[in-house]
């Protein structure tokens, strides 16, 4: 086998200054250097802010130009009188080794080569921009809540960044830790301390970044396992009881479609953005209707029996592509309307839209619907994530068996 030869060679010169006496610059050329895909070749100089003034110079060797030639050892190292000019020196041969090394895999393997310097490209791009693209592109697909979710994780990581724009191949195991430290230990003005199911969401939009970028091959290794476990703290999810329910169902609502997608809601188990996404090509009429949809959320298909109730909620049918929701597709818009709502039925709770759906879950299962099936019809694809609403169910169990008391002696 020929082994090839590498035509581009790296060496050590000197360039006298012109403004200090006996004062010589150390650089690296290059040559011949094909650049660009150009024919001519070139030489090409990398100076390394180093300057020597101690050179040992060898008397019986000149250059084209008539000036002497420094002496060097066997390895090609300049030789210095100074012992500070000598470890410059020596500094200036070690970066020509590197980059006389680039040159020989670029030689004998372009392909790889390539392939890594294409890699390198990638890594340098800068995380913020990637970070605000990717919630452009998700924005149409995200609750209003997630977008505020991410919008607050776009400002937490800019004030991480600081004026310091830090690229992919910078974000290693080290500044992972680094940020996950800088969200635990937040203040501002506003906040004493994040809580911890703040700090997971925190951490979890970073995971998403870090998991989309190594997906698209910016990253080679993906540092998500430095990513510390939060254990978030389970808030109790606010429900209505099925007085409640009928209460609201019998109180007057200033917005009509507001009080329907709610009670909807709260027949089907439905999130906001399926309700308002709901077309009347998705809804099966008749004896038995039916909706069959793709969540949102999880972009799973769906198919769920619904109530003549939730039908007539629905209104008058209209064309298959018509909305049947018109007018609420802002979740926040909803929550004021129902706030209003609630509070002249004369319930004293906190309910937001998505209590509709907690609401939904605990009346099936108090009314003794299988948790499996509860799971199916939520559309949860793991019935661990059903588990709360039957803790809340034990709860109230509880609760009951404790009402009778006969204070019977022990």
């Amino acid at each position: 086998m020929k082994i090839p030869t590498f035509k581009t060679k790296c060496t050590v010169r000197l360039q006298k200054s012109k403004t200090t006496e006996n004062e010589f610059y150390l650089f690296v050329e290059a040559y011949p250097v094909y650049e660009n895909n150009h024919a001519k070749p070139k030489r090409k100089a990398t100076f390394l802010n180093r300057a020597i003034s101690s050179i040992v110079w060898n008397n019986k060797k000149a250059t084209r130009g008539g000036n002497h030639q420094p002496k060097r050892n066997v390895e090609g190292v300049i030789q210095c009188r100074s012992k500070a000019d000598q470890q410059s020196a020596l500094f200036a041969a070690q970066v020509c080794a590197v980059m006389q090394d680039e040159y020989n895999k670029k030689a004998l393997f372009p392909e790889q080569y390539k392939e890594q310097q294409e890699q390198y490209a990638r890594e340098q791009i800068e995380i913020l921009p990637y970070i605000q693209d990717l919630i452009k592109k998700k924005q149409t697909t995200l609750t209003s809540g997630t977008m505020r979710l991410w919008a607050n994780f776009l400002g937490k990581y800019q004030e991480f960044e600081g004026k310091n724009r830090l690229t992919f191949g910078e974000m290693n195991r080290t500044k992972v830790e680094e940020f996950a430290a800088f969200i635990a230990n937040y203040k501002s003005k506003k906040v004493e301390k994040l809580a911890a199911n703040s700090q997971k969401a925190m951490l979890g939009c970073l995971q998403t970044v870090l998991n989309e970028a190594y997906k698209n091959e910016i990253i080679t290794f993906n540092p998500n396992h430095a990513m510390p476990q939060i254990k978030g703290e389970q808030k109790q999810k606010q429900f209505l009881t099925l007085s409640e329910l009928q209460a609201l169902n019998s109180t007057d609502c200033k917005n009509d479609t507001v009080k329907r997608i709610s009670l909807f809601s709260a027949l089907t188990g439905l999130r906001h953005s399926d309700c308002v996404a709901l077309r009347w090509g998705n809804i099966t009429d008749g004896d038995k209707p039916s909706i069959k949809f793709t969540q949102q959320k999880t972009k799973g298909s769906v198919y769920l029996p619904i109530s003549t109730e939730a039908l007539a909620l629905c209104g008058q049918r209209r064309n298959e592509n018509d909305i049947i929701f018109e007018g609420v597709q802002n979740s926040q818009f909803c929550n004021t309307v129902i706030a209003e709502w609630v509070k002249k039925a004369g319930i004293k709770k906190d309910i937001t839209f998505h209590c509709f759906r907690h609401t939904f879950a605990t009346l099936q299962l108090t009314n003794g619907t299988d948790i499996y099936t509860v799971s199916k019809m939520l559309g949860h694809s793991d019935v661990k994530t059903t588990q709360i609403y039957a803790q809340i169910v034990d709860e109230k169990k509880q609760k009951a068996a404790n009402a009778i008391r006969l204070n019977i002696n022990k």
